[in-house]
């Protein structure tokens, strides 16, 4: 089956990603014969790895045994070593498998040796240290076969639990199945026995992890062929190859139920987490059938990673496969805030979900990938650059920042001329987007007719990094970085959104660029001149009417008549009509202005008109007529002089439009106009009557 890798949609060129994983320090830590990491884990500002070590050079500073120490190393936050012991047990030799923290208690440590006792041949090795790392107490468990731990767990009683699996039938075990059972040691705090129990069938087993789980009791993982006599045994799994298993226990190591997952061929767990509901299991597969859906490459040939979901009995939630057509093997996994979850893994794949692999070796590189709670694949990183084994150990630091501990090998960082050797390489993973600086603060508008230039700035995550600034698009202006904040020069002749974004920098690499903060740059507005006559006789011409015209019509517009006494003026956005002061005459000046979209006015240039009464008769000469009702609505009564012989009004609309003209006859006292279906707005009238100008305006409603 194939599948898709990442698919990276790009919805514009400045999308902040979720993931920017880097290495941001690497340290090699042995002599010059072998050193292997087992375990790592956090302590005080530093880390604690612990492993095996022959060697008696180089980092390795008391080494006293010739067969091989179980070897624990403190280093701070970067990876520079504090201190380094070595522990034998109570034996000639010891290997280091896992190094627990029981708080103020101390460590525990779990590994194996080769005892004193010559009726052990290689067993469990146990021990208690305090918080300087002093041995409290120690013991080897095991029979005349051969013992090989695989991890262990604090217990609930606050002692340690070591697992792994047995090859004896004496000594220790109490039972024996097959060739190789999986078998459990559980001691007290103080070194004795709680119990112990094991686990299996006829055929050879392989164990995995234990852990802890809420309920009180342990899930333990583990492998192997369905078969009979044993305590392991799933109904319907028969004829199968190696498939891998689940076995939850109570407190005191008795089977609650156990589980078979895989298919036709060989399957395995290595590992598993509680979750909210449920259980998390990881591991590698070859089968394409059964609990899996698919297989990169060829079964039986090559192995994918293999995550299992299940609920708090055990019943399949979702089952998922991830590498590429050559070898993967998952090793360990994280919970993330978000219900996803980070994974990492070895991997010699360089296709489908494993992309960016550069090592030219056909040789197992740290894979990592994150998933989310459905199990759908949303990142990965493989980090090529250095060759390691398949049995590393990880920590999660933080949602940001992980250490990883593998064994580097080939030719280690020690390695003598011509020799082989392995040595012990931490490197820290860092998301660089943990430092993705704040949005840019500043206007989110610019107005280039009254500004040119303006600041920006961010507030940085650590502000001793560098950062870049990034002005989208580029011809929208000039930008000059001043660190945590930025000077943009405007293109005078931009007008459009721009945007604008910063990233932090350092040596390893840097963030994705910060959310995009939109600026609209509006330009200087292209105001036309207005039309309009340049005089006027305010007799004949007593409203006039003057126009612009304005591209965008969503602008507000304003007219302005200097002097404010020449007259008065109705806005009509495009066009000013004005009604003059029959008494003014002299120069007048008439701008629009225009408020953009910065809520700043803009203005015209101004237009100048001449104004003059052109009249013969003085003002005391203009009157009035006397009329009802003002404002009106269906009709409208002038009281007239008294008068002896015909004459009429007009009646004018604010554009200078004869819209009426009413007809008086000789010695008629009153007019009536019915202006009913008349537009409501400001209407004038003027005539003529008996040798008198009589003007005036009114309204309909």
């Amino acid at each position: 089956m194939k599948k898709q890798g990442l698919l990276l949609i790009l919805l514009i060129p400045f999308v902040v990603f979720g993931q920017n994983f880097v290495k941001t320090w690497e340290k090699c830590y042995g002599g010059i014969d072998t050193d292997k990491v087992r375990s790592i884990i956090p302590h005080k500002d530093g880390y604690l790895f612990f492993g095996t070590t022959l060697s008696h050079d180089g980092d390795v500073s008391n080494n006293p045994y010739e067969e091989g120490a179980a070897w624990l190393v403190n280093i701070d936050s970067k990876g520079n070593k504090i201190f380094d012991t070595c522990y034998v047990g109570n034996g000639t030799h010891a290997n280091g498998i896992k190094i627990l923290n029981n708080g103020s208690e101390g460590f525990y440590f779990l590994g194996d040796t080769s005892p004193n006792d010559v009726s052990i041949s290689n067993g469990y090795w146990l021990a208690k240290a305090d918080s300087n790392f002093n041995i409290i107490w120690q013991d080897v468990y095991g029979g005349s076969g051969q013992e090989m731990p695989r991890g262990g767990c604090l217990s609930h009683s606050g002692g340690v639990m070591e697992v792994g699996i047995s090859s004896s039938t004496d000594g220790d075990k109490e039972v024996s199945y097959g060739f190789h059972d999986d078998w459990a040691v559980n001691l007290n705090p103080d070194g004795t026995k709680n119990w112990i129990k094991t686990y299996g069938n006829i055929r050879p087993n392989e164990g995995g992890g234990i852990i802890q789980t809420s309920d009180g009791g342990y899930m333990l993982t583990a492998s192997g062929d369905n078969d009979l006599p044993g305590n392991i045994y799933c109904d319907g799994h028969d004829g199968l190859l190696w498939e891998a298993w689940a076995i939850k226990l109570n407190n005191e190591g008795e089977i609650e139920w156990n589980l078979c997952y895989g298919g036709t061929h060989q399957d395995a767990f290595r590992d598993v987490i509680e979750i909210e509901d449920g259980f998390l299991f990881i591991g590698s597969s070859t089968s394409e059938d059964g609990d899996l859906s698919g297989h990169y490459g060829t079964p039986d040939e090559s192995t994918d990673i293999w995550l299992l979901k299940s609920d708090f009995y055990g019943n399949v939630i979702w089952s998922k496969n991830y590498g590429g057509t050559d070898w993967d093997s998952g090793s360990k996994m994280f919970e993330n805030e978000d219900g996803g979850f980070t994974v990492f893994s070895a991997t010699k794949s360089h296709d489908y979900d494993v992309q960016g692999n550069d090592n030219v070796s056909n040789s197992y590189i740290v894979w990592m990938f994150k998933i989310n709670e459905d199990g759908d694949l949303i990142y990965q990183k493989p980090f090529p650059e250095m060759i390691y084994t398949q049995t590393p150990d990880f920590i999660k630091v933080s949602e940001y920042k992980y250490i990883a501990a593998v064994t580097k090998w080939f030719f280690g960082c020690y390695h003598a001329p011509g020799q082989w050797n392995e040595d012990i390489y931490i490197f820290e993973i860092q998301d660089m987007d943990e430092f993705i600086p704040s949005q840019a603060q500043g206007n989110s508008s610019v107005c280039l007719s009254i500004e040119t230039e303006n600041y920006y700035s961010t507030d940085l995550v650590i502000d001793t990094m560098e950062t870049q600034w990034l002005l989208l698009p580029e011809e929208a202006g000039e930008i000059t970085e001043m660190h945590d904040s930025v000077l943009i020069a405007w293109n005078p002749n931009f007008q459009d959104t721009a945007w604008l974004q910063v990233r932090a920098v350092n040596e390893y690499g840097e963030s994705a660029y910060s959310t995009p903060k939109e600026i609209m740059v509006y330009p200087p507005l292209n105001i036309a001149d207005i039309t309009g006559p340049d005089s006027l006789c305010s007799a004949t011409n007593t409203h006039t009417i003057f126009t612009t015209t304005i591209e965008d019509e969503s602008l507000e517009t304003n007219w302005f008549l200097q002097p404010e006494s020449a007259g008065t003026i109705l806005n009509q956005q495009d066009t000013a009509i004005i009604t003059w002061n029959p008494t003014y005459e002299g120069q007048v000046s008439l701008k629009t202005g225009l408020l953009n979209k910065c809520d700043i006015e803009e203005f015209s240039n101004e237009k100048e008109v001449l104004v003059r009464t052109c009249l013969g008769v003085g003002q005391e000469q203009i009157k009035k007529l006397n009329l009802y009702p003002n404002p009106a609505t269906s009709q409208i009564t002038f009281e007239l002089p008294d008068i002896n012989k015909q004459s009429q009004i007009q009646i004018k609309d604010i554009y200078g439009k004869v819209i009426a003209t009413l007809n008086i006859k000789p010695n008629q006292s009153k007019l009536i106009w019915e202006c009913s279906g008349i537009a409501s707005v400001v209407y004038f009238y003027e005539g003529e009557i008996g040798g008198e100008v009589y003007r005036g305006k009114f309204l309909l409603k």
